[in-house]
């Protein structure tokens, strides 16, 4: 009886915390902010709450990004890198990261994030950067597209959101599951009186 009586009230309050959360993740793409910057005196700031960005290169086309708002402490950064669908056999694109946690000083500076590469016989590629504790939130990152064309990316941090953007628990719901918990175990109380 406890259970049933309790169900609608934990949910409501489940639900609206989840809300609470969801609502801070943010997907910034460049089809809908327009192309990235190329200059890697003048980033692109992505601010926070950005957990992760999509976005598309070809041959010497860059796209130099600042990202502000992420989690301090050790995380990892994936990335996935895929062609077109329907390639022919000449196809194939790719590049470099470079990486800092302060102002590049020129292009290609920074630290070497890995190589990606596609073709036509393997249209997808992946890798990963690994922040360590010390990471303080702030990333100069710079993907750098040396040859090719038509190759879409994808990155994200593996922090979580919470850490990121922590939302409160909204006190309308705390107050509901608290209220509706009171009036079960006072119901209960009654029962038993009765008995």
């Amino acid at each position: 009886m406890f259970g049933t009586k309790c169900l609608p009230v934990c949910a409501l309050a489940f639900s609206m915390t989840i809300a609470a959360t969801a609502g801070h993740a943010v997907t910034v793409t460049e089809a809908d902010v327009g192309e990235f910057s190329s200059n890697w005196a003048a980033p692109t700031v992505l601010g926070d709450g950005v957990t992760s960005v999509s976005g598309t290169g070809a041959g010497n086309e860059y796209d130099i990004l600042l990202l502000t708002g992420l989690a301090s402490g050790a995380q990892t950064l994936s990335f996935s890198f895929e062609g077109p669908s329907g390639a022919d056999y000449s196809y194939s694109a790719g590049g470099s990261i470079r990486y800092s946690e302060t102002p590049f000083r020129w292009g290609w500076d920074g630290q070497d994030g890995g190589s990606f590469a596609t073709t036509y016989y393997d249209l997808t590629d992946s890798l990963e950067i690994v922040l360590g504790d010390a990471f303080g939130g702030v990333l100069y990152l710079a993907l750098y597209f040396t040859h090719g064309q038509d190759l879409a990316y994808t990155f994200s941090s593996s922090a979580s959101v919470d850490a990121i953007d922590p939302a409160p628990v909204p006190l309308p719901a705390a107050g509901l599951l608290l209220g509706g918990a009171l009036a079960l175990f006072g119901a209960a109380a009654a029962r038993r009186r009765r008995r």
